[in-house]
């Protein structure tokens, strides 16, 4: 279909067994059509949904079935860790589901290998165009559009200004651009003698919310040791150098530790990190504002819906795909299970506006005003691995950055080359 092979270099031997055998498109000789009786049935695969959310599919798949009496949905739903095995597999098989619940990195993969049906030759313009750019574009290549934005988690900025006010720094005119908050982190660091930010040290992360590209267009090349990457990751050593910023890796678990123990000031984090501190540190919980990142892009974590091109039922999973991921359902699923729409007519809805005074509807209106500047930036996961670990050697030891860099990309591309 188009070239991402060296895009997406897969390190797993098993799936380079299993997706090698998917060269052909198309129903497979004597394969069958899944029908229920009269009715065509759609195979529907989600990730880690059920039973959380059985009360809302329930009423989105009744809905979808009357109004298209002759269809049934089948849905299944499966954990993040064995997803991509059991869809391979099946993808391999001739059995593939029609409509497939994929993160960004998983679309790319399966896309090299021609196993997903081109979108765009099957929803419409007006569906094309409801949703964000920067999420939309992250599936689009040589304009064939793998997969539909669903919903997604957006970054923002938790502040715990209690601590702020023991040392006698404003609570007011917050940082609106990445240099005045890593000033203001480094300031802060100094007059509190805590961490004034905790942000992982994630070159995804990094360089897109700086607008600097990762690789070039067609992931063939590895770019960050470019003369702008260089400057960016420079800007952030500094925050080392000025204890600014914890030296170690800030999963999710070790941010939340540190900011539940008030040793952190500030995190960079999804909307789902107040679940992390709300109940285990209720004193941190009722002293925390949010602000949207102050920086030129807010670089997502989208879910996509996708078609495999195997797909007995490509227009009529499309249209599915479609109804699951439109603004309205996108809304509902937004007030069901506190996620964040991909689509701008649903960011318009008094619910992403209006605020009751919780932290959660602060959380909610600072992510929705982020969805302006998205953008989702696929990378590869044993690539960023490898690409963050040799990036923390470079910031944490103080190395140099231009010649530290250069390493990282010769090995990399090297890879992608092979």
């Amino acid at each position: 279909m188009f070239n991402i092979k060296k895009k997406i270099a897969v390190s797993a031997i098993t799936m380079g067994l299993v997706i090698g055998t998917m060269g052909c498109s198309g129903a497979a000789p004597g394969t069958t059509q899944k029908t229920d009786g009269d009715k065509e049935t759609i195979e529907f695969w989600t990730i880690s949904l059920q039973p959380t959310f059985n009360e809302y599919f329930g009423k989105l798949i009744a809905e979808f079935e009357n109004a298209n009496p002759n269809v049934t949905i089948d849905w299944k739903d499966y954990p993040k860790d064995t997803i991509q095995d059991k869809l391979l597999t099946s993808i391999a098989s001739d059995n593939a589901p029609d409509v497939v619940n994929l993160n960004a990195d998983m679309t790319l993969t399966l896309g090299d290998k021609s196993a997903l049906a081109n979108a765009e030759e099957y929803i419409s313009d007006e569906t094309q165009n409801s949703f964000f750019d920067g999420i939309y574009g992250a599936t689009k290549v040589e304009e064939q559009v793998l997969a539909l934005p669903w919903y997604t988690t957006i970054p923002i900025i938790y502040i715990n200004e209690s601590l702020l006010k023991d040392a006698n720094i404003s609570t007011e005119n917050y940082p609106t651009t990445a240099a005045e908050y890593y000033d203001w982190a480094i300031d802060v660091t100094k007059k509190t003698n805590l961490y004034g930010m905790a942000m992982e040290a994630n070159i995804r992360e990094i360089l897109g919310s700086a607008g600097v590209p990762v690789f070039n267009e067609d992931y063939t090349e590895l770019l960050i040791n470019k003369p702008e990457a260089v400057e960016v990751i420079k800007e952030f050593q500094k925050l080392y150098a000025d204890s600014a910023n914890p030296k170690e890796n800030l999963d999710q678990e070790t941010r939340a530790q540190l900011y539940n123990s008030k040793q952190v000031v500030s995190v960079y984090s999804g909307t789902t990190f107040v679940n992390k501190f709300k109940t285990t540190a209720p004193d941190v919980y009722q002293n925390t504002t949010v602000i949207p990142v102050p920086f030129e892009h807010s670089v997502t974590t989208t879910m996509y819906l996708g078609v495999p091109d195997k797909s007995k039922h490509k227009e009529m999973a499309f249209k599915f795909a479609e109804f699951v991921s439109n603004p309205d359902n996108q809304l509902e699923f937004s007030k069901t299970a506190n996620t964040i729409p991909s689509t701008k007519k649903t960011i318009e809805d008094p619910y992403f506006k209006e605020s009751d005074g919780s932290l959660e509807a602060q959380i909610k209106i600072a992510a929705a005003s982020g969805l302006e500047k998205s953008m989702e930036i696929p990378v590869p996961q044993h690539i960023l691995e490898k690409v963050n670990r040799d990036l923390q050697d470079i910031l944490f030891n103080d190395k140099d950055v231009q010649e530290g860099l250069d390493k990282i990309v010769e090995e990399v591309n090297k890879q992608l080359k092979e």
